[in-house]
């Protein structure tokens, strides 16, 4: 409600928090912001505004900082946008119960990347909400206690091999589409699990993502493209990738003429 409201009078976080904060402390009280409210005829109920001002002061204090407000109402005008969106697209999946059984979804992030992984579940709850998952401990801990949605298998975290398992279900024509967030800027001591995780997915021809643009663009693709085109299903039918069928044909011929 209140992000609406400040969208009618085209006003961002930021200046919200600066007409709130009129003595330039860095911090505002509860009369602060009701002040501003009514100045700019912005209609949000006293006690709406009291409710999600003392959600902020955890400490009751009786002030909240510019961090603090600025966040609540960008991830308030990040939940309208998300329930919008969730509500357009949510019947695009009402008929998966019909269609055989779908490949498993793998949702894995490191901890620099959870955080954007928790809003791109968030704004996908209609594909996400819907679809079998797989994720390393962590991060479906993370997403069901968060977000509310079911983890079908969680594997160990990443560095006590998380990844491997992933890697050992795609192998096995379990999973479909792997969304893994990855930190480019710091150093991991899996890195070895982590490009095994990756290349299998070349091997194996898997959706891979592993930044929130990719992931964005696939969903794109799975809300306007028939689902079965996209995220396979999961019928034990045997679809080799160029590469492996090569491969495959090679090493076939090796064990005839070790046989011989």
């Amino acid at each position: 409600m209140l992000s609406s409201a400040m969208a009618t009078r085209w006003l961002n976080p930021r200046q919200f928090f600066e007409l709130c904060d009129q003595d330039s402390s860095g911090e505002v009280r509860f009369e602060d912001c009701m002040h501003a409210l009514q100045e700019f005829r912005l209609d949000v109920p006293e006690d709406i505004a009291r409710v999600a001002f003392e959600a902020l002061d955890t400490n009751s204090s009786g002030t909240v900082s510019s961090t603090e407000l600025e966040r609540a109402l960008v991830d308030c005008i990040e939940t309208e946008i998300t329930i919008q969106e969730n509500a357009e697209r949510d019947t695009l999946y009402d008929n998966l119960s019909e269609l055989p059984p779908l490949k498993m979804v793998s949702l894995v992030a490191h901890n620099e990347m959870k955080q954007s992984m928790m809003a791109f579940v968030a704004s996908h709850l209609w594909f996400f909400s819907k679809v079998p998952i797989i994720t390393t401990g962590s991060t479906g801990r993370a997403l069901e206690q968060k977000l509310g949605i079911t983890v079908d298998t969680k594997v160990c975290s990443g560095p006590l091999g998380g990844d491997q398992e992933i890697g050992a279900r795609i192998c096995e024509g379990d999973v479909g589409i792997v969304f893994f967030f990855r930190d480019p800027l710091s150093a991991h001591p899996h890195e070895a699990d982590i490009q095994a995780l990756t290349r299998l997915c070349d091997v194996h021809n898997c959706y891979v993502c592993t930044n929130p643009a990719t992931a964005n663009g696939t969903m794109e693709a799975l809300a306007n493209t028939p689902i079965g085109t996209v995220l396979p299903f999961n019928v034990n039918l045997d679809h080799d990738s160029d590469v492996v069928a090569k491969y495959k044909a090679r090493q076939q011929k090796v064990i005839s003429d070790v046989s011989k």
